[in-house]
């Protein structure tokens, strides 16, 4: 069974304890593209 396969298994049997992590890599393997956008407040 593909990576893939067993996520979605593991996120349809469980939901509750299916980690971000998890969820990245699943996207990620489904074409997704994962990015990370930082806020910085602005000192008045």
């Amino acid at each position: 069974m593909e990576k893939k396969e067993k996520l979605i298994a593991k996120l349809k049997s469980n939901p509750k304890y299916f980690t971000f992590e998890e969820m990245k890599s699943l996207l990620e393997a489904l074409g997704f593209i994962i990015t990370v956008t930082y806020l910085a407040k602005k000192s008045p």
